[in-house]
């Protein structure tokens, strides 16, 4: 095939190497070929193009994989999710307050407890080394709903850059999660489902298992205000 770069023809040609022993397949490999005049070109300009972009292919269609333990063997199979950072269910101001941070920062906390227990000492080990400073620019995002509990060598910044509440579900949050499940912006039960937000805490967890009652968006919405007119019930007898 011939690429054109910046009024230049490269040709790029499909080749084997090796493999000659009739069983077993070559290498696959690509040459380039170009006018030897070119050659400052190819070597300081389109070679460094093409190998830049050949890299934020491979990072952008990598596959995330999920490994099982199989007794003595480990699986890994191809995880595919449909939710981006759009689809989080969260006060918009706080994600275009944070979208360029989120780049470059790691978010940093205290994991869950496992069977396999660690110490403190190891969690700090292992967040501060070379696994979190590769080159591959990994965020790492925790979360708690004990954040008092954390101890304050985990919070200080270097290990937690950035700190953000969730929070309970808000009207925009509950747009996104209405989005999500039933890809509706807009609906009769809004407004009524926009002031019981407004006077009554429950979290994005809560509001999405009301949405998945039913794939009927009607009806679903109509359980989720049910649920949320006896939890104002509930909250105005307390107080």
């Amino acid at each position: 095939t011939t690429d054109t770069f910046q009024g230049v023809e490269f040709r790029w040609t499909s080749i084997e190497s090796g493999g000659n022993d009739g069983n077993n397949r070559g290498k696959e490999c690509l040459e380039l070929s170009f006018d030897a005049e070119h050659t400052e070109t190819a070597l300081h300009k389109y070679v460094p193009f093409i190998t830049s972009t050949a890299e934020e292919l491979r990072l952008r269609d990598r596959a995330l994989k999920i490994f099982l333990n199989q007794g003595s063997s480990w699986k890994g199979i191809n995880h595919h999710h449909p939710a981006t950072f759009d689809t989080l269910a969260m006060d918009p101001s706080v994600k275009d307050d944070e979208d360029d941070e989120y780049d470059h920062a790691r978010a940093r906390g205290y994991p869950p407890e496992r069977e396999r227990k660690i110490t403190l000492s190891g969690l700090l080990n292992f967040i501060d080394g070379l696994w979190s400073t590769c080159g591959e620019e990994r965020v790492i995002v925790f979360t708690t709903n004990y954040k008092d509990r954390l101890d304050r060598a985990l919070l200080r910044p270097g290990r937690m850059d950035m700190h953000v509440y969730m929070g309970h579900c808000g009207w925009e949050a509950f747009r996104t999660l209405a989005g999500n499940y039933h890809l509706v912006d807009d609906h009769a039960l809004f407004p009524e489902i926009r002031e019981l937000l407004s006077v009554v805490e429950v979290t994005p967890a809560e509001v999405s298992e009301m949405l998945l009652r039913s794939e009927d968006v009607d009806v679903a919405l109509r359980v989720l205000i049910e649920f949320l007119q006896q939890r104002r019930c509930k909250t105005n007898e307390v107080n």
